[in-house]
């Protein structure tokens, strides 16, 4: 795979790339990754803190680099603003670390697994709503504030 050098790759600059911290909120964050990554394609490349960082959004890209030739890449720019904001995690934290993590999430996202998760989510939906009365808002109704760990609970109980 041929890619244009990193160095070179479009991006937004100046004032624009200030949104890459999202004013605390890490959906703003994703927010500001999404729009870089329609704006400027599959390689975006802009300045942070005095570190040139790189977005890579295109699927084969992002294959090449976390599954190919992972071992060539070190999270080291990025990761450290990143950790400060998402915390330590699989995308933050380089090998051997990185393999550890990958190896105790990979039996979550098995095919049968994630078809286990929509038949859970179904069932929980289904009995959540039971005792909706009709037209009634979903923030109103009972338990609306933690149906999501209920719903995790329930697939891991199965």
């Amino acid at each position: 795979m041929t890619v244009a050098p990193l160095a070179s790759a479009p991006g937004p600059r100046g004032r624009d790339v200030i949104r890459f911290f999202g004013g605390g909120s890490f959906a703003k964050t994703l927010a500001y990754f999404e729009e870089v990554a329609r704006r400027y394609g599959p390689v975006a490349s802009f300045r942070i803190l005095g570190r040139r960082l790189h977005l890579i959004t295109g699927p084969a890209l992002v294959r090449e680099v976390l599954v190919v030739q992972q071992h060539r890449f070190t999270r080291a720019n990025g990761a450290a603003i990143l950790r400060d904001l998402l915390g330590e995690s699989m995308l933050t934290v380089d090998e051997p670390r990185h393999r550890e993590q990958r190896r105790l999430l990979q039996p979550a996202f098995h095919a049968q697994r994630i078809a286990g998760y929509g038949a859970a989510m179904l069932d929980e939906t289904l009995r959540a709503i039971a005792p909706w009365q009709e037209r009634q808002r979903s923030d109103d109704a009972p338990g609306a504030s933690d149906r999501r760990s209920r719903a995790v609970r329930c697939r891991r109980s199965r």
